[in-house]
């Protein structure tokens, strides 16, 4: 009998939350757990956000920001929603997922999360039966001012992710002092490509970049502070790894 499918990567806080949330419940065994930790597609298409929760037959349900209660909802068949406005919740869609927030910024717009494989997921839009071409046709004439009015937030956003990725490479607090837009533009167009795939078809300095390199620059103590505490509460959590069957240390 097929299962729910719910995609997760281990160091992720958000996943770590649902999947201990989900087993205090007792529901983490009618799931397959699908750890995104290499190249994997989980059917048409690469996820653009984690934790991912999929329906029996593969079909995208619920993505980032995702909390047990509304996983635990979907899986039991009374799925209440995230309790947002559409334009609140594609924010926050964007908000958590730094590809998302990548593609947006090399993009200069949130016209591109309308493709079906963000916008479904996102908006929960299999749970309410609604096309995603008529949820796109409704976000389309509000976007230009909805980003103009986020793209700050989703800046700062993106700049802890960059920051963790920088930590993960061996920056310190002196590297990321010095980094430049230049530097932090390429971080961008590199986390919203796949190799040149997915590029503006004529690309340029992403949208934010300096603000992204300023933000990291003087806030570079304690954004590594941030990322590393993050880093070593998840490594820590003997629980968290024996439910996912990984060895953090492997």
């Amino acid at each position: 009998m097929a299962r729910f499918r719910l995609a997760i990567h281990p160091l992720c806080p958000t996943s770590r939350s649902l999947v201990k949330g989900l087993a205090s419940e007792g529901l983490l065994d009618r799931l397959d757990l699908e750890v995104l930790d290499r190249p994997r597609p989980l059917g048409e298409a690469y996820p653009w956000s984690v934790p991912l929760l999929l329906s029996p037959d593969g079909e995208p349900l619920a993505m980032d920001p995702l909390d047990p209660g509304e996983a635990a909802g979907i899986i039991t068949g009374r799925p209440a929603g995230p309790g947002r406005s559409d334009e609140e919740q594609l924010v926050m869609s964007v908000l958590y997922s730094a590809y998302a927030s990548s593609v947006v910024l090399a993009h200069g717009g949130l016209d591109p999360v309308l493709d079906p494989s963000f916008l479904s997921p996102a908006l929960r839009l299999p749970l309410r039966g609604e096309a995603p071409g008529s949820a796109a046709g409704r976000l389309a004439p509000v976007l230009p001012g909805l980003y103009e009015g986020e793209r700050e937030r989703i800046a700062r956003a993106l700049s802890i992710a960059i920051v963790r990725l920088l930590w993960y490479s061996g920056a310190g607090e002196e590297d990321l002092k010095r980094l430049s837009a230049e530097q932090a533009g390429a971080i961008v167009l590199g986390m919203a490509s796949v190799g040149r795939a997915f590029l503006p078809s004529v690309p340029g300095r992403p949208d934010m970049a300096g603000f992204i390199a300023s933000f990291i620059g003087r806030r570079a103590r304690g954004l590594l502070a941030k990322v590393r505490r993050e880093h070593e509460d998840i490594l820590g959590d003997s629980e968290y790894w024996r439910l996912l069957g990984i060895s953090p240390r492997a």
